[in-house]
């Protein structure tokens, strides 16, 4: 004889199956959402972030050659590491695109 089964948990079973995937979909929400409202400051805080550590990095390049911030020759060095950024990021641009 064949018996019919019917889920031990009843219609409350499919639910608690689901939990994680709600789960998942409220923390990508509440991420996105997050990144809305703040984007714009955190992208800003990056960037100004990024420009403190380059300008450091030119006064360190430059000093370690004898040119001190605030002469003429010290704009010409950092002018040219930004030549020498500015070609290698086209490079990592025209290898990944």
């Amino acid at each position: 004889m064949v018996t019919k089964s019917t889920p031990a948990c009843g219609p409350l079973g499919s639910w608690a199956n689901r939990g994680p995937l709600v789960v998942c979909l409220a923390s990508i929400v509440a991420i996105v959402g997050f990144l809305v409202i703040n984007g714009a400051q955190i992208r800003e805080t990056l960037e100004a972030e990024n420009a403190r550590v380059v300008a450091e990095d030119d006064r360190t390049f430059c000093t370690t050659f004898g040119i001190e911030p605030g002469t003429a020759r010290y704009a010409e060095c950092a002018a040219a590491l930004r030549a020498v950024r500015s070609r290698h990021d086209q490079r990592r641009a025209d290898f990944f695109f």
